[in-house]
């Protein structure tokens, strides 16, 4: 699937969630013949219920946007991030200060360890502090190539 055309439908998805008070989490794109099918992840302060997973889809599917982006048939799903939700920003270590995560490096830390299971101890704008075990590590953000609480 190209790479310009899921950066539409996410942008549409983007703005639909600002619109709604909610947060756009993640998209996957999963080709299950006979359709593609569409996994919406959202969030809000306070987190989200099936309340809202169904009001989401309804505000969706109340719009042609995204048929006009999609010309084939699609399975539209909405849910929660849960338990192991995502972090892809500064402002998500910031949110989830104080929690488990779990976080994988593209550069292995000090030529070593590449993946760290700890508490969110504090966040500067270009790293992470963790404590692992007992142990503190500062994790430069630039080298994490993914990161996800760990409840």
């Amino acid at each position: 699937m190209e790479r310009n055309f899921k950066q539409q439908i996410v942008n549409l998805l983007n703005a639909m969630c600002v619109e709604n008070d909610y947060e756009l989490i993640d998209v996957h794109f999963l080709n299950s013949p006979p359709a593609l099918k569409l996994v919406v992840y959202i969030d809000k302060p306070g987190g989200i219920n099936i309340d809202d997973c169904v009001q989401f889809n309804k505000i969706v599917n109340g719009t042609t946007d995204l048929d006009d982006l999609i010309d084939s048939s699609y399975l539209l799903e909405v849910s929660s991030p849960g338990p192991q939700r995502p972090l892809r920003s500064i402002s998500d270590f910031v949110q989830h200060k104080g929690k488990k995560v779990k976080i994988k490096l593209s550069v292995p830390y000090e030529g070593k360890r590449d993946v760290f299971i700890g508490q969110v101890e504090s966040v500067k704008e270009d790293h992470i502090n963790i404590n692992d075990s007992g142990e503190l590590y500062t994790i430069k953000y630039a080298n994490i190539e993914k990161a996800n609480l760990n409840l």
